[in-house]
Protein backbone atom coordinates (compact mmCIF):
# COMPACT_ATOMS: atom_id res chain seq x y z
CA UNK A 1 0.00 0.00 0.00
CA UNK A 2 2.94 2.29 0.45
CA UNK A 3 4.39 1.84 -2.70
CA UNK A 4 0.79 2.49 -4.19
CA UNK A 5 0.81 5.62 -2.22
CA UNK A 6 4.05 6.64 -3.35
CA UNK A 7 4.00 6.31 -6.85
CA UNK A 8 6.32 3.50 -6.97
CA UNK A 9 4.47 0.75 -8.81
CA UNK A 10 1.41 1.23 -11.24
CA UNK A 11 -1.11 -1.16 -11.44
CA UNK A 12 -2.55 -0.37 -14.58
CA UNK A 13 -0.56 -3.03 -16.79
CA UNK A 14 -2.04 -5.73 -14.29
CA UNK A 15 -4.94 -7.97 -16.65
CA UNK A 16 -6.55 -10.33 -13.76
CA UNK A 17 -7.21 -9.61 -10.80
CA UNK A 18 -8.81 -12.14 -8.05
CA UNK A 19 -10.14 -10.92 -4.36
CA UNK A 20 -10.32 -13.77 -2.42
CA UNK A 21 -12.94 -14.17 1.04
CA UNK A 22 -14.37 -10.96 -0.61
CA UNK A 23 -16.77 -10.84 2.21
CA UNK A 24 -13.83 -9.85 4.51
CA UNK A 25 -12.02 -7.78 2.12
CA UNK A 26 -14.88 -5.54 1.26
CA UNK A 27 -16.58 -5.41 4.69
CA UNK A 28 -15.98 -2.16 6.54
CA UNK A 29 -12.42 -3.13 8.00
CA UNK A 30 -10.81 -3.57 4.78
CA UNK A 31 -13.51 -2.09 2.07
CA UNK A 32 -11.81 1.49 2.08
CA UNK A 33 -7.83 -0.40 1.50
CA UNK A 34 -9.27 -2.90 -0.86
CA UNK A 35 -11.04 -0.24 -3.17
CA UNK A 36 -7.99 1.69 -3.58
CA UNK A 37 -6.39 -0.37 -4.68
CA UNK A 38 -9.12 -1.40 -7.31
CA UNK A 39 -9.09 2.13 -8.47
CA UNK A 40 -5.26 2.50 -9.03
CA UNK A 41 -6.10 -0.50 -11.62
CA UNK A 42 -8.62 -0.43 -14.62
CA UNK A 43 -11.53 -3.04 -13.79
CA UNK A 44 -12.89 -3.85 -17.41
CA UNK A 45 -16.38 -3.94 -17.34
CA UNK A 46 -16.85 -6.60 -20.59
CA UNK A 47 -14.43 -9.92 -20.74
CA UNK A 48 -11.26 -9.24 -21.54
CA UNK A 49 -9.03 -11.72 -24.58
CA UNK A 50 -7.74 -14.82 -23.02
CA UNK A 51 -4.16 -14.08 -23.70
CA UNK A 52 -4.81 -10.59 -21.62
CA UNK A 53 -3.63 -8.48 -24.27
CA UNK A 54 -6.27 -5.87 -24.14
CA UNK A 55 -6.90 -2.78 -21.94
CA UNK A 56 -8.37 -3.70 -18.52
CA UNK A 57 -8.03 -6.29 -16.00
CA UNK A 58 -11.07 -9.17 -15.36
CA UNK A 59 -11.91 -8.94 -11.44
CA UNK A 60 -12.74 -12.10 -10.10
CA UNK A 61 -14.66 -12.56 -6.74
CA UNK A 62 -14.43 -15.48 -4.85
CA UNK A 63 -15.55 -16.65 -1.18
CA UNK A 64 -17.95 -19.12 0.84
CA UNK A 65 -20.38 -16.43 1.35
CA UNK A 66 -21.18 -13.42 -0.92
CA UNK A 67 -23.11 -10.64 0.77
CA UNK A 68 -25.13 -8.23 -1.31
CA UNK A 69 -23.15 -5.25 0.47
CA UNK A 70 -20.20 -6.31 -0.25
CA UNK A 71 -20.95 -6.27 -4.35
CA UNK A 72 -22.58 -3.16 -3.54
CA UNK A 73 -19.32 -2.02 -2.16
CA UNK A 74 -17.68 -2.09 -5.60
CA UNK A 75 -20.32 0.21 -7.27
CA UNK A 76 -17.95 3.06 -7.67
CA UNK A 77 -15.20 0.21 -9.56
CA UNK A 78 -17.67 -1.31 -11.89
CA UNK A 79 -21.59 -1.90 -12.35
CA UNK A 80 -22.80 -5.15 -10.98
CA UNK A 81 -24.81 -6.06 -14.19
CA UNK A 82 -21.53 -6.40 -15.67
CA UNK A 83 -20.81 -9.30 -13.28
CA UNK A 84 -21.33 -13.24 -14.14
CA UNK A 85 -22.52 -15.04 -11.54
CA UNK A 86 -21.10 -18.70 -11.11
CA UNK A 87 -23.15 -20.19 -7.66
CA UNK A 88 -23.14 -23.69 -6.03
CA UNK A 89 -26.62 -24.36 -4.56
CA UNK A 90 -25.01 -24.99 -1.50
CA UNK A 91 -23.67 -21.65 -0.90
CA UNK A 92 -24.33 -20.03 2.50
CA UNK A 93 -24.71 -23.02 3.87
CA UNK A 94 -22.77 -25.25 6.35
CA UNK A 95 -22.34 -28.92 4.88
CA UNK A 96 -24.98 -31.68 5.70
CA UNK A 97 -22.74 -34.21 7.47
CA UNK A 98 -21.27 -31.57 10.24
CA UNK A 99 -23.33 -32.06 13.33
CA UNK A 100 -24.37 -28.98 15.25
CA UNK A 101 -24.75 -29.27 18.80
CA UNK A 102 -26.15 -26.02 20.38
CA UNK A 103 -25.92 -26.05 24.33
CA UNK A 104 -27.97 -23.62 26.41
CA UNK A 105 -26.39 -21.93 29.41
CA UNK A 106 -25.47 -19.25 31.69
CA UNK A 107 -22.65 -16.97 31.01
CA UNK A 108 -21.10 -17.97 34.34
CA UNK A 109 -21.16 -21.83 33.25
CA UNK A 110 -19.28 -21.29 30.13
CA UNK A 111 -15.85 -21.89 30.81
CA UNK A 112 -16.72 -25.03 33.29
CA UNK A 113 -18.57 -26.57 30.10
CA UNK A 114 -15.61 -25.98 27.95
CA UNK A 115 -12.95 -27.35 30.44
CA UNK A 116 -15.37 -30.81 30.08
CA UNK A 117 -15.56 -30.78 26.58
CA UNK A 118 -11.63 -30.44 25.92
CA UNK A 119 -11.08 -32.20 28.81
CA UNK A 120 -12.63 -35.35 26.57
CA UNK A 121 -10.48 -33.92 23.31
CA UNK A 122 -6.96 -33.80 25.32
CA UNK A 123 -7.82 -37.63 26.49
CA UNK A 124 -8.10 -38.46 22.73
CA UNK A 125 -5.60 -35.97 21.24
CA UNK A 126 -8.19 -34.43 18.75
CA UNK A 127 -7.55 -31.15 17.48
CA UNK A 128 -10.09 -28.45 18.35
CA UNK A 129 -9.91 -24.67 17.22
CA UNK A 130 -12.36 -22.64 20.29
CA UNK A 131 -13.78 -19.47 18.67
CA UNK A 132 -14.23 -16.01 20.39
CA UNK A 133 -15.71 -13.10 19.49
CA UNK A 134 -13.19 -10.36 21.18
CA UNK A 135 -9.62 -10.90 21.77
CA UNK A 136 -9.63 -10.06 25.23
CA UNK A 137 -12.06 -13.02 25.69
CA UNK A 138 -9.71 -15.02 23.61
CA UNK A 139 -6.56 -13.72 25.86
CA UNK A 140 -9.07 -14.37 29.09
CA UNK A 141 -9.98 -17.89 27.51
CA UNK A 142 -6.02 -19.19 26.93
CA UNK A 143 -4.93 -18.27 30.16
CA UNK A 144 -7.98 -20.37 32.00
CA UNK A 145 -7.13 -23.30 30.18
CA UNK A 146 -3.52 -23.18 30.90
CA UNK A 147 -4.27 -22.70 34.71
CA UNK A 148 -6.07 -25.92 34.56
CA UNK A 149 -3.49 -27.94 32.73
CA UNK A 150 -4.74 -27.48 28.86
CA UNK A 151 -2.02 -26.57 26.82
CA UNK A 152 -3.49 -24.00 23.86
CA UNK A 153 -2.03 -21.96 20.90
CA UNK A 154 -3.52 -18.40 21.27
CA UNK A 155 -4.45 -16.50 17.74
CA UNK A 156 -5.95 -13.09 17.56
CA UNK A 157 -5.12 -9.76 15.73
CA UNK A 158 -3.78 -8.11 18.58
CA UNK A 159 -0.85 -9.78 18.51
CA UNK A 160 2.28 -8.98 16.60
CA UNK A 161 2.84 -10.51 13.33
CA UNK A 162 5.98 -12.65 14.05
CA UNK A 163 4.33 -14.04 16.95
CA UNK A 164 1.14 -14.61 14.69
CA UNK A 165 3.17 -16.54 12.63
CA UNK A 166 4.73 -18.80 15.11
CA UNK A 167 1.34 -20.20 15.83
CA UNK A 168 0.49 -23.32 13.85
CA UNK A 169 -1.49 -26.06 14.97
CA UNK A 170 -0.61 -28.06 12.47
CA UNK A 171 2.53 -29.13 13.66
CA UNK A 172 0.69 -31.44 16.43
CA UNK A 173 2.75 -30.23 19.29
CA UNK A 174 -0.50 -28.96 20.10
CA UNK A 175 -4.02 -29.61 19.82
CA UNK A 176 -6.20 -26.81 20.99
CA UNK A 177 -6.01 -23.06 19.03
CA UNK A 178 -7.91 -20.21 20.74
CA UNK A 179 -9.02 -17.75 18.30
CA UNK A 180 -10.56 -14.61 17.06
CA UNK A 181 -11.98 -14.72 13.71
CA UNK A 182 -8.92 -13.90 12.01
CA UNK A 183 -8.21 -17.79 12.30
CA UNK A 184 -11.66 -18.38 10.49
CA UNK A 185 -10.74 -18.30 7.26
CA UNK A 186 -7.47 -18.73 4.83
CA UNK A 187 -5.88 -21.28 7.28
CA UNK A 188 -4.88 -24.73 6.65
CA UNK A 189 -6.20 -27.26 9.27
CA UNK A 190 -6.84 -30.45 8.06
CA UNK A 191 -6.13 -31.71 11.84
CA UNK A 192 -8.90 -30.38 12.99
CA UNK A 193 -12.20 -32.15 13.46
CA UNK A 194 -14.10 -30.20 16.87
CA UNK A 195 -14.80 -26.86 16.18
CA UNK A 196 -16.13 -24.46 19.52
CA UNK A 197 -17.45 -21.32 19.11
CA UNK A 198 -17.25 -20.06 22.89
CA UNK A 199 -19.17 -16.90 21.91
CA UNK A 200 -21.99 -16.91 18.95
CA UNK A 201 -20.73 -15.13 15.75
CA UNK A 202 -22.04 -11.55 15.25
CA UNK A 203 -22.65 -12.37 11.75
CA UNK A 204 -23.69 -16.06 9.93
CA UNK A 205 -21.23 -15.60 7.49
CA UNK A 206 -18.85 -16.08 10.47
CA UNK A 207 -20.54 -18.63 11.95
CA UNK A 208 -20.41 -20.68 8.20
CA UNK A 209 -16.41 -20.08 8.25
CA UNK A 210 -15.96 -21.20 11.61
CA UNK A 211 -17.79 -24.75 10.87
CA UNK A 212 -15.56 -24.50 7.97
CA UNK A 213 -12.53 -24.62 9.31
CA UNK A 214 -13.29 -28.55 10.54
CA UNK A 215 -10.97 -30.42 7.92
CA UNK A 216 -13.44 -33.40 8.01
CA UNK A 217 -15.78 -30.98 7.07
CA UNK A 218 -14.56 -30.90 3.76
CA UNK A 219 -13.61 -34.47 3.56
CA UNK A 220 -17.45 -35.68 4.06
CA UNK A 221 -16.71 -37.43 6.95
CA UNK A 222 -18.55 -36.49 10.35
CA UNK A 223 -17.49 -33.53 11.72
CA UNK A 224 -18.92 -31.63 14.80
CA UNK A 225 -19.49 -28.34 15.99
CA UNK A 226 -20.40 -27.00 19.41
CA UNK A 227 -22.17 -23.54 20.41
CA UNK A 228 -21.57 -22.78 23.94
Amino acid sequence: MAALLSGLISLRSVRHTVIDETDTLLDDSFKSSTLHILKKMEISQTPVSPLGSGPGSQLILSGATMPKQAIAALDDVLSENSLDVISTPHLHRVQPHVTQRFMRLHSKDKAVTLLQLLGKDVRTKTAVMVFCNETSTCNWLAYVLEENGIDCLRLNGDMKTKDRRGVMLQSGSCDILVSTDIASRGIDTHRVEHIINFDFPTFMSDYIHRVGRSAVSRVKREAECRVL
